[in-house]
């Protein structure tokens, strides 16, 4: 670490949590234990007015935990943007959440520091116990023990295996405990100067923009590759003019083919602003009145008058000022290009912190208190003095990923398309690129400490050139339909057109493979066991937008990869197609139908089971432990039919250890084998996977689905596979081999 940087102060709560007394020997049978593989920890437990009193006295730790805590609030814990700012936020966090609990997690064998590995620091809420009068932590009686108490968006959902427990949800923040030593010393800047600007606005911050720009235009080859194979500029740019020239509306055909330009990212907003109409196009053509437009506009205007003086580049693209907002065959016409528009774009500025909603900060800048883009460092006694760097281990996640703007379902293409980004956060600027993340922070790179994001969503996108491999596309497409499906859409129905850039990228490396509504015809059987992540926040279009078995016709986050490329595939599809509603192949459909061959199991929905919602089989004997994973609540399903069908359709040997473990549904207690894999023993575990049923009534052998399901259990699993099963009503299928597969059709 550069001498010039200070050891920053900390409060004696935070002091004390990270002595040494709390090391792993020495944890109280008292605390609050953090139910992490191999860890021990300790618990303090201040209310959020306390942590509010360290941070104006100065504690540099009190006073992250506050901004991190109430960003995740204006974020949304429940999965929804709130227009609020810092003290709003705040206020919110104190009132549903007036405890919070700081716990010091210490790796075992740690004997060389005793030195926490990181901080995990959630708030509650309080309840009171009835029997003693006292108070206990809900987050506790709502099952903290559980695996899944933790999910990526940084807040955890409890859902007891009883159904009629409501469910609770805490907010949690995680903070990676880092020996500066061992971090690479590019990430410091040389000088701590350049941590004092009190705005993103300033020459300083500027400056941090050009540098990042200059590396990435002159050495970063795959974001430097034109992403489309003819480059073609949009209808319309805006020449940003100068101080001297206002901006005004060009036609791009009087342009060079060769001009660069940059976007702009942002949130509409609830404000009426001026918008290119039939009207406002004539005015436009001439000059556009710029202290009309919203304060994000003008902002990017600024920005690009800056490129324009180093960079030449003085053509901007917005799409409200760009597209003829009172015409729908316009908006027809230029949606299918939005994903050249980004791709061939030279730079992408984004709005990130939310600038255009109502209480957050107008536009892209924004002031901020110097001290919180200083990394906290600090240096114990108790350590012998070692300098420990403390990073915020969400920190991509809280500020990029899952900001207002980027919660955008059309913002979601928008980022992933474009060659590199200038994140106008709430407090810094950050940098994303293909070849890498940045912030004023850490200007040199961000540690690679999110454990929320791979960070494979964000880059595989652009650095895929080749059509070599289509496992790895595949395997990219699904974690983009993930971030994607996160986002959030004005109208539902937009939903295939809001990803129609990146299909249409994507067929391209898949050498023109049939698209299906968000699926590929190519590797079929593994997309077709995609599930909805979570209970109560997933529900069916009502308006029909794609067949059931197709993730598009959900409107909420999912989970698209469950099957593994070298899983069983223990079903066939014999027919996969939709009808289209236009000649767009990315656009809406009107219909779809998908044939399988394979075995049918009848089960019926059961809450007196090992998992809740649970499915019982129903063969010679009940199966109990299978899990079902409902598309929507049981509650929303119209149908009060019991009775399900189910069709096994892969099972998967994973070595424990890989990245599927952590997913929700494989329980630490699954009953595992070893096998000799590569000339090394190792723990495997098998799952196998389906489709869950409901006959659609409409034609013999017709089914719409309506879940997953997954069992884990090994001597259920040899039961479904080897069982000799029922025979099926001839009502109930298309075609029988005599044996045991059946052929059914999905709409």
């Amino acid at each position: 670490m550069p001498q010039s940087q200070q050891s920053q102060s900390l409060c004696e709560l935070c002091t004390t949590i990270l002595d040494r007394r709390f090391s792993a020997g020495e944890v109280s049978d008292s605390s609050l234990p953090v139910h992490i593989s191999h860890v021990t920890g300790t618990t303090a437990r201040p209310d959020l007015d306390f942590i509010r009193q360290s941070a104006l006295a100065g504690c540099r730790l009190c006073s992250e935990m506050l901004r991190v805590h109430s960003t995740k609030v204006c974020n949304g814990y429940d999965g929804t943007t709130r227009e609020s700012d810092a003290e709003e936020a705040l206020e919110a966090v104190s009132s549903k959440f007036p405890r919070i609990s700081i716990n010091a997690v210490f790796e075992e064998g740690d004997e060389e520091t005793r030195f926490p590995h990181y901080l995990l620091i959630y708030t509650h809420t309080i309840v009171e116990d009835e029997d003693e009068g006292e108070t206990e932590d809900e987050s506790d009686s709502l099952g903290l023990k559980s695996r899944d108490a933790i999910t990526a968006s940084g807040f955890g959902r409890f859902q007891d295996k009883e159904p009629e427990l409501d469910t609770d949800t805490f907010l949690q923040t995680l903070f990676e405990i880092l020996r500066s030593e061992y971090l690479p010393q590019s990430l410091f800047p040389e000088m701590i100067t350049k941590y004092g600007s009190h705005t993103t606005f300033s020459d300083s911050s500027w400056t941090q923009c050009t540098s990042w720009l200059d590396h990435c235009t002159t050495s970063h080859d795959s974001c430097n590759r034109q992403l489309f194979p003819a480059k073609s500029l949009p209808k319309r740019l805006i020449d940003v003019g100068d101080e001297n020239h206002p901006p005004f509306l060009c036609l791009s055909e009087k342009l060079l083919p060769s001009t660069e330009y940059v976007t702009l990212s942002h949130c509409w907003g609830h404000s009426k602003v001026i918008t290119l109409t039939s009207s406002t196009n004539p005015i436009f053509s001439k000059s556009i009145p710029i202290l009309d437009l919203s304060q994000t506009f003008q902002d990017a205007i600024i920005v690009t008058r800056r490129l324009s003086s180093k960079y030449g580049i003085k053509h901007l693209w917005v799409d409200s000022l760009c597209i003829l907002q009172d015409s729908k065959e316009e908006w027809l016409e230029e949606a299918p290009r939005m994903a050249a528009v980004y791709g061939n774009c030279w730079c992408n500025l984004a709005a990130t912190g939310g600038g255009g909603l109502s209480t957050r900060p107008a536009g892209m800048f924004s002031r901020r208190n110097p001290e919180f883009i200083k990394p906290i460092q600090i240096s114990m006694p108790a350590s012998e003095n070692i300098e420990y760097t403390i990073v915020d281990a969400e920190r991509w996640t809280d500020f990029v990923k899952n900001s207002p703007l980027n919660r955008r379902a059309w913002v979601c293409q928008e980022r992933l398309l474009s060659p590199r980004i200038l994140h106008f956060s709430i407090d810094e600027i950050f940098w994303e690129c293909s070849s890498g993340r940045a912030s004023e922070t850490f200007p040199r790179g961000e540690p690679a400490v999110d454990m929320t994001d791979s960070g494979a969503n964000e880059t595989l996108v652009r650095a895929q050139t080749e059509v070599s491999d289509d496992k790895n596309t595949l395997n990219s497409w699904l974690d983009v339909v993930e971030t994607f499906a996160r986002c959030n859409l004005t109208y539902t129905s937009d939903k295939l057109f809001a990803i129609a850039g990146l299909a249409q990228h994507f067929q391209s490396k898949f050498g023109g493979v049939d698209y299906m509504a968000g699926l590929w015809r190519m590797g079929l059987e593994r997309q077709l066991l995609w599930r909805v992540e979570g209970l109560g926040v997933t529900k069916r279009s009502k308006i029909y937008r794609a067949p059931s078995w197709c993730w598009s016709s959900i409107d909420g986050p999912i989970w698209s990869n469950w099957a593994q490329e070298d899983s069983e595939i223990l079903m066939e599809v014999l027919g996969a197609n939709v009808a289209l509603e236009g000649t767009d192949p990315f656009g809406n459909v009107s219909s779809g139908l998908l044939r399988l061959r394979g075995r049918i199991l009848k089960g019926e929905v059961a809450s007196d089971v090992h998992y809740f919602p649970g499915l019982r089989l129903l063969l010679d004997e009940s199966l109990d432990g299978i899990a079902y994973h409902p598309d929507e609540d049981l509650e929303s399903e119209s149908s009060n039919e019991t009775e399900l069908f189910c069709m096994p359709v892969s099972i998967t040997h994973m070595e424990n250890g890989s990245d599927t473990d952590d997913r929700e549904g494989i329980e630490d207690e699954i009953e595992v084998r070893r096998d000799i894999i590569d000339d090394k023993e190792v723990e495997v575990r098998t799952f196998l996977q389906g489709l869950v049923l409901r006959p659609s009534h409409a034609t013999h052998g017709q089914y719409r689905r309506i879940g997953t399901f997954m069992t884990v259990v090994p001597n259920e699993i040899e039961t479904i596979m080897q069982r000799k099963l029922p025979h099926l009503a001839e009502t109930e299928y298309e075609a029988f081999n005599g044996h045991d597969q059946y052929t059914v059709s999905i709409v």
